[in-house]
Parts: C-alpha cells; structure tokens; sequence
C-alpha cells in the first residue's frame, strides 16, 4: 500500500515551493535508482532532500505521486538529451553512435546500479505496479528515437533494428550490475557499437 500523507500542511508559496518540490523528486530520483522504490521511505527521501517531513507531504500526498514525479522528471532528462543530439548532429548515423558511445557514461553508477530505467521498470513489472508502463515509456522513447535515426538512414527494418540495440544494450548494462565488472560493461558495448557499425556499413558481423 502506498504511504499516506498528513493532509494538514502548510502551503509554501512562490519559488521556495517550486525549489522545495524539485529537490524532493531529485532525491527521491536518485534513491528510487540507488535502493529501489519500495526499499525507499518518505523519511530518506526528506531527510536527502533536506526538506522536513510534515512540509514533504504537501507536495505529495502519496509515495505513488512521487514516482510519478520522478518519471516525468526522468522523461523530461531524456527528451532533453535526445534533442541535444538532434540538434548537435545533422548525421542520423553520428546522432546513433554518439548515444551509444554515451550509454557508457556514469559507469560506475551503472555497474553498482544498473540501468536507472530498465531498473525501475523491471522492479515495477515484478510487483505489478500500476505506473509500469509510464516506466517502460521511457525506455520506449528511446526506442523510437533509435528507429527514426535508423529510418533517417533508410533503413526498411528500422523498429525492429532499433529494438535489438536496445535489447542489446540493455542486456550489457543488466550483466555488467550483475557481475559488477567496469570492463564487461565498456568491452561489451565497444562490441555493440561495432555491431551497429558492421549492420550499418553492409558486413558480415
């Protein structure tokens, strides 16, 4: 059951609310990644986000609102970095291998941690979670932003080509939390890349 709130909270006005709402779902982002949601409580949350708890409450009312919070808080980063890409490449292909070259980033985030999407969405569709498919969106929206780089280029298998990358890709990051092993995790996705790049160019891979 999702934890309740006290329905009796002051109201913040002005900024120092807005400023108090986006420090809670940054907290609540990174502790939903670093612990899982259900191992998460309001009290790590409040206490990371140094925001006390009976003010907490006001912004969300129940621990669901707030992982809403954070998927669209999620989505808002990811539709940010794909239009960078978009917009600092005119290549579909650059854009492609620039984001997958990047997957790699943070990895020691990743190997602790795993995939901050594909994590909250399998968590979610292991109990069942009735937000599991807001999670999966995300992952979906990468999905098709890989199919149009694909599509872009010409190619007639774009969501298909698309959701093997992704499947690919997801499966490096799933194996190397799994194991906790830094080289797997940049081995394994140097060897994505040059998958890509050998499907790309016409080669036997």
């Amino acid at each position: 059951m999702a934890e309740q709130a006290d329905k009796r909270q002051p109201v913040e006005a002005g900024g120092r609310g807005a400023e108090n709402r986006e420090r809670i779902v940054a907290a609540a982002d990174r502790l939903f990644y670093e612990k899982g949601f259900q191992a998460t409580s309001f009290s790590d949350i409040a206490d990371a986000a140094g925001v006390p708890k009976g003010n907490f409450y006001y912004y969300f009312k129940t621990k669901d609102a707030l992982l809403e919070g954070v998927i669209d808080w999620r989505r808002q980063c990811l539709k940010k970095l794909l239009s960078g890409l978009n917009a600092q490449y005119d290549d579909p292909r650059e854009r492609l291998m620039t984001l997958l070259t990047g997957l790699c980033a943070g990895e020691d985030d990743i190997v602790r941690y795993g995939c901050p999407m594909g994590t909250l969405s399998a968590e979610l569709c292991k109990t069942g979670h009735e937000m599991k498919e807001q999670a999966q969106s995300l992952l979906e929206t990468i999905r098709e932003w890989i199919a149009t780089q694909l599509q872009a280029m010409g190619r007639d298998d774009a969501p298909e080509f698309a959701r093997e990358i992704l499947t690919r890709s997801q499966g490096v990051t799933l194996l190397a939390h799994a194991y906790g092993d830094h080289h797997l995790l940049v081995e394994e996705m140097a060897r994505v890349r040059h998958w890509v790049t050998a499907v790309l160019d016409g080669q036997p891979h």
